[in-house]
């Protein structure tokens, strides 16, 4: 495998986590109003790309290939669940 495949292969693995991070944390404020402007929306969506890109890494290491959809569900629950304990979301 070329290391174009081979990067082309771990975008694709990691491109969930890349649009859905961002968009969670631009979406907050329409869900929590008071909670989402105390952090940074760039902040925020660091956070949560990491925490999916580990969600998805964890998914393929458990299944041994991507594109499981217990994968992305996970990615989805780890995301919001970081979202959620970074803004305090308990003290709305």
């Amino acid at each position: 495998m070329g290391l174009f495949a081979l990067l082309n292969h771990w975008v694709n693995l990691l491109a969930p986590a890349l649009v859905v991070g961002p968009l969670l944390a631009l979406a907050a404020p329409l869900v929590q109003k008071k909670a989402a402007l105390r952090r940074s929306w760039l902040w925020l969506s660091v956070l949560n790309m990491l925490v999916g890109m580990l969600a998805l890494l964890g998914g393929l290491w458990f299944f041994g290939h991507d594109a499981k959809m217990l994968s992305y569900v996970a990615m989805l629950l780890g995301c919001a669940t970081a979202q959620f304990v970074a803004v305090r979301g308990w003290r709305v």
